[in-house]
């Protein structure tokens, strides 16, 4: 009975206090109780050490008058505070130095209430304390600072504490009576802490409801009764302030709309399905929970205007859906009606509405009020009005609860979604990726999320969106590997990796670190034999992309060869095709033009036969094979001497690139001919016009490669106008400087007489290309000019020494 009447005075100090009873035992050495305040569902707050004080105090009281001897011990501190165990039983729990201190100081107490430094001084303006000698404790090097609790201080010295506080806080010798009725209203909830005064003297001078004049006087701007901790109620809502307002399990409803809001709209009945299934013990409250959060203010009914405005394609970019990473305004419709469950989009006479724009009069205008009214009330959709709330609820929220809402999200979506949208196998990537994105989580999400992950990348790549198609694969292969590796799931991964080692060249570039360790997991996927499936080809295209990359040319021709010979042992003309092409740059960048041009025939026949047959040719590395494999070509012709057919293979390698409707592909050809054949034919036009549609291009659909590319050919674009004033001022005999920068690349700018020249060639300079070439010789040109014979020497002596360090022809 004792055991009983112990356990009900700490449950009714703790629970007024908006505390947690977190364990509770009975043994051999007596009763222990354990009581955390500011644990989830509630928020911590200014509040916390003196409400701890306060409710040790009350206990300590009760508790003696059963006959029985308490010892309590309180700290004040951050600790780790969520869900341990697994789904079959899993328990609150608190974990940190803070805990464990308290428990020593309880052991200390001798039937006393003994506090650590940061609760005394949080505490000192309204309980008395009396210092104690400092104790050394286990898990502590220094003695602790410690206090025992004699009681609370008479009123009269409380509010004398306080308003010294707020005069020295606001640094002002006198308040207005205004400010001092005010600081009564606060000390009468007789739970005032050091912090909270500050907090409130911040957030008054903050919101410009006082001011403080030069001479150092405080003025109010307005009756200050009514405001919450120095704030309105919008702007304690907009921090997240429910405590004197809503009950904690509606408090833990506003979180969860918060949460599952999207554009500060949410759909009611995703709400409810969250909110019922983690709270079991409320869901017959909720709908009472939702009239609450209503009269507070946190949220209202959404209007006709804010689900016009994410319903029609004239939207402007939401915020909000950069977390699906979709740029187009049309997906964003589609995003937000599939997250709203606007399953009746496009039917009902709202398709007719959508095509209509707000500024339309009369009759039209009138049906489409009433449509989206009548679409509105059918779907139940609210929205959250209060600005910054949403942000700062999701912030403070536990990552534990974010990761079961998350779940039950993805549930809950998988079974309402339209799946012949392409948005909802996003929607659902992002949900079931989140719930697995930790670091215990169940197979069966995990498998969920990836799969989920790797249809959603698909979709991206579909929508030429390779940036976000490569972060969702990245993300799957990541929660793959939170689990055992068995062989279903290791061949899992494979395809995910797979999916995005081609794409990767795209966005990064060939041989770049991103691209080589995406590959470098594909090995295992290329036989020893001499025969090859499709997929180890593709895989062998992108290492060998990856050589040339790197500047292995001679590697690169190797593993082409293979390509070629598994094609002619499989007849198979899809893989003579990419052999081809992949044999391609190691010729060019080596010289044997001849051999080239016979390849390049073979692969102009078979793409001219795909075009006849209405057959879309192979996509490789992310690119249309049969069409980058060409783009050499006019290069190589110009090169030999035949200008005339030189110029007819560029026109007919733009029109193949034009009419496939890839920009991959368009992107990667101006970004060749931009850096390669127009320079040598000296068409400046041509080569800002096309490095400007590849940036354009690569800038859209986060092509990386392509878009370094564009950017280097519209600088040498930059320093051939400069170069041109350059000789035209040398000719006219202008007093002119040059100079070289160390790492060996062309600049704009000039050399002066005594600067030196670098000695050796960095890792930069044995990339040598065509750009490269030509800005060195119209450097050299520049030099012989002024007759600077010597820098001309050591500048091809350089030229030399990075060709030969590269094997390049040129």
């Amino acid at each position: 009975r004792q055991t009983h009447k112990a356990l009900l005075a700490i449950q009714s100090a703790i629970y007024k206090r908006k505390g947690t009873l977190r364990q509770f035992l009975q043994d051999d050495k007596g009763l222990l109780a354990i009581c955390i305040i500011g644990m989830p569902p509630f928020s911590p707050n200014d509040r916390d050490p003196v409400r701890a004080v306060l409710a040790a105090i009350e206990m300590h009281a009760k508790i003696k008058d059963m006959q029985i001897e308490p010892h309590i011990g309180i700290t004040t501190g951050t600790a780790y505070s969520g869900f341990v165990g697994s789904s079959s039983r899993r328990e609150m729990c608190a974990m940190g130095s803070m805990v464990n201190m308290s428990a020593r100081l309880m052991c200390k107490a001798n039937g006393q209430i003994l506090v650590d430094k940061d609760t005394y001084q949080e505490s000192s303006h309204m309980i008395d304390f009396e210092k104690q000698p400092p104790m050394k404790v286990k898990g502590r090097d220094a003695p602790l600072e410690v206090f025992k609790v004699l009681g609370q201080l008479p009123e009269k010295d409380f509010h004398s504490r306080v308003r010294a506080q707020v005069l020295a806080t606001l640094k002002t010798k006198s308040l207005p009576e205004v400010v001092q009725n005010y600081f009564s209203e606060v000390m009468h909830s007789q739970e005032c802490s050091k912090s909270l005064i500050d907090s409130i003297c911040g957030n008054l001078l903050e919101y410009k409801h006082i001011s403080k004049h030069p001479d150092g006087s405080i003025v109010a701007e307005h009756d200050l009764s009514g405001l919450e901790n120095g704030l309105t109620r919008m702007q304690a809502l907009a921090r997240g302030y429910f405590d004197n307002r809503l009950m904690i399990h509606h408090q833990m409803l506003a979180k969860v709309v918060c949460f599952l809001s999207h554009s500060r709209l949410f759909s009611v009945n995703l709400a409810k399905h969250v909110y019922t299934n983690c709270f079991p013990n409320f869901a017959q409250d909720f709908d009472e929970g939702l009239e609450q959060l209503l009269v507070v203010g946190v949220i209202q009914a959404a209007s006709v205007n804010e689900i016009r405005d994410i319903l029609t394609p004239k939207v402007g970019r939401c915020q909000d859906c950069q977390t699906w990473n979709w740029q187009t305004a049309e997906m964003q419709v589609s995003l937000h009606a599939q997250l709203l469950q606007f399953k009746g989009k496009g039917s009902s006479g709202l398709q007719n509405v959508l095509s209509h724009s707000r500024e339309e009069e009369g009759e039209q205008e009138k049906l489409a009020e009433r449509e989206f009214k009548k679409f509105v009330d059918t779907n139940k959709v609210y929205c959250i009005p209060v600005p910054g709330l949403v942000e700062t609820t999701v912030k403070s929220l536990l990552k534990t609860y974010q990761r079961i809402w998350h779940l039950l999200v993805a549930e809950f979506y998988e079974k309402v979604l339209d799946p012949k949208h392409q948005t909802s196998c996003l929607i659902l990537a992002h949900h079931w990726g989140a719930s697995a994105d930790h670091n215990q989580p169940e197979q069966e999400t995990v498998i969920k999320a990836a799969d989920s992950l790797h249809l959603a990348g698909q979709a991206a790549i579909n929508n030429y969106a390779y940036l976000p198609a490569i972060e969702m694969l990245q993300k799957a292969c990541r929660i793959l590997d939170r689990i055992p590796m068995q062989p279903d799931i290791a061949n899992k991964k494979l395809e995910l990796l797979a999916e995005m080692a081609p794409h990767t060249l795209l966005v990064y570039g060939n041989g770049s670190t991103e691209s080589m360790t995406a590959y470098h997991g594909l090995h295992r996927l290329i036989p020893k034999r001499e025969d090859l499936d499709k997929r180890a080809v593709r895989v062998l295209a992108g290492i060998c992309v990856n050589l040339y990359g790197r500047q292995l040319y001679e590697a690169g021709a190797k593993m082409a060869e293979r390509i070629i010979r598994s094609g002619k042992l499989t007849e198979d003309p899809m893989q003579l095709e990419v052999g081809w092409a992949s044999l391609v740059p190691a010729l060019f960048f080596t010289g044997e033009f001849e051999v080239m041009f016979i390849y390049q025939e073979k692969i102009l026949e078979a793409h001219l036969h795909y075009i006849a047959n209405a057959q879309k040719p192979p996509v490789v590395n992310g690119v249309v094979t049969t069409i980058v494999a060409l783009v050499q070509w006019p290069t190589g012709l110009l090169i030999s001497g035949d200008v005339p057919l030189a110029q007819e293979k560029a026109e007919m390698v733009l029109r193949f690139a034009t009419e496939c409707n890839h920009p991959p592909t368009l992107g990667y050809v101006l970004a060749i001919l931009s850096n390669d054949y127009f320079p040598y034919i000296g068409d400046l036009q041509m080569v800002e016009d096309c490095a400007q549609k590849a940036y354009q291009l690569a800038n859209r659909h986060g092509l990386g490669h392509i878009k370094a590319m564009a950017s280097r050919a519209m600088k040498w674009a930059s320093n051939v106008h400069s170069h041109f004033r350059l000789l035209e001022a040398i000719k006219n005999d202008e007093d002119i400087s040059f100079s070289m920068p160390a790492g060996g690349e062309l600049d704009v700018g000039m050399l002066s007489d005594d600067e030196a020249l670098p000695s050796s060639t960095t890792k930069e300079q044995t990339k040598v290309d065509g750009t490269h070439r030509l800005d060195s010789i119209l450097l050299l040109q520049s030099l012989a000019l002024k007759s600077e014979w010597e820098i001309v020497l050591t500048r091809v002596a350089i030229n030399l020494t990075a060709a030969r360090r590269c094997g390049s022809f040129w």
